[in-house]
């Protein structure tokens, strides 16, 4: 089984995609579960933050990491997939080829359920990575909502304040 979150930063992805591992594993304990975190504070070293390189980097390491702990684990979930990367290089301008777009929408028909965590007005906690404005983070999340119109990827709905219920 794949699970995913997705959405804007700063909305509760990474606390829900824990909430979810620790409700799985009392359910089954017989079951393995794996949170795959993003980790684009580490490849931001590499490459920097919104390139081109970055986007690549993030969303080859993103698959890679889904293929290999998928083989080892009995439920993976993710917190960011291909497609957050996708939103985010069109958000900064970044130009990345057609297939990498394709590769993103096909990523993400594999998950078993989708999780697109919506922001309300929480104000976001400054980690001295991610911006803290509440107008960008609505932006951002208005460009998800119009792609996965677009793509017709089946997905549900969760608010920021559902994440911590």
């Amino acid at each position: 089984m794949k699970y995913a979150f997705i959405g804007s930063h700063g909305t509760g992805k990474s606390s829900a995609a824990h909430f979810l591992a620790a409700r799985l594993k009392r359910e089954d304990p017989t079951k393995s579960v794996k949170v795959l975190e993003e980790s684009v504070r580490e490849t931001t070293k590499l490459v920097g933050i919104n390139n081109a390189n970055f986007q690549k980097l993030a969303i080859s390491e993103s698959i890679y990491n889904q293929v290999f702990y998928s083989s080892v684990y009995d439920i993976v979930i993710c917190d960011r997939i291909p497609l957050d990367y996708i939103i985010y290089a069109i958000h900064y301008g970044v130009v990345l080829p057609k297939p990498y777009y394709d590769i993103a929408i096909d990523n993400a028909l594999e998950f078993d359920k989708i999780y697109f965590v919506r922001p309300d007005n929480t104000p976001i906690a400054n980690d001295g990575f991610r911006f803290t404005d509440l107008e960008e983070r609505a932006k951002i999340d208005i460009e998800f909502q119009n792609l996965l119109s677009y793509s017709g990827i089946i997905f549900e709905e969760l608010k920021t304040q559902d994440v911590f219920k």
